[in-house]
Parts: C-alpha cells; sequence; structure tokens
C-alpha cells in the first residue's frame, strides 16, 4: 500500500472537523510562507528559552542564609545609610 493510500485512510478515520482544521491550516502555510516560518520559528525560540531557563535554575545552587552576624550587619548598614543625608550615604558600602 502507498504512503499516499494510508494518509488518505487516517484522515478518514478521523473527525471531519479534524480534518477541515488541518486543511485550513494547510492552506494558511501555503497562502503565507514567511509569516508561517517567522510565526514557527518564534514559538520554537520562546520554548527553548523557557526550556534553558528552567534547565538553568535546577543548575543553579542555593543561595546560601545569611547568618544572624551578617544579617545584623545589613540592618545596622542600612539603617544609617537611611539615616544620613544623600551625599554621604552614596560613599557608604553597600
Amino acid at each position: 500500500m502507498s504512503p499516499q493510500m494510508q494518509h488518505g485512510d487516517r484522515r478518514s478515520q478521523g473527525s471531519p472537523r479534524a480534518f477541515s482544521l488541518s486543511e485550513s491550516s494547510l492552506e494558511l502555510v501555503e497562502d503565507y510562507p514567511f509569516s508561517s516560518t517567522l510565526l514557527a520559528f518564534g514559538v520554537g525560540l520562546g520554548v527553548g528559552v523557557l526550556i534553558g531557563q528552567t534547565i538553568a535554575a535546577t543548575l543553579r545552587p542555593e543561595p546560601q542564609p545569611l547568618s544572624r552576624l551578617d544579617s545584623l550587619s545589613q540592618q545596622v548598614c542600612d539603617a544609617v545609610r537611611n539615616a544620613v543625608p544623600e551625599a554621604i550615604a552614596r560613599h557608604l558600602p553597600r
């Protein structure tokens, strides 16, 4: 049996609505090949970026929690920075 006949058999087994949707999408691709290619490229790029971000997030080490001394030191620095004028605050360490 030829591949075209097998493909035709699968079409007859599906629903008429699915067949009409696939035909209309094929017509759109044939009518707008450049736009269809750009759309497929954009969707693929977006999915690739999302997958890459997900993989990169799992490979990053967990941030170490601050010790109590580091946390207290940061709070004191923030309080001093907020209490002094801006001209002095910009010279303080972050």
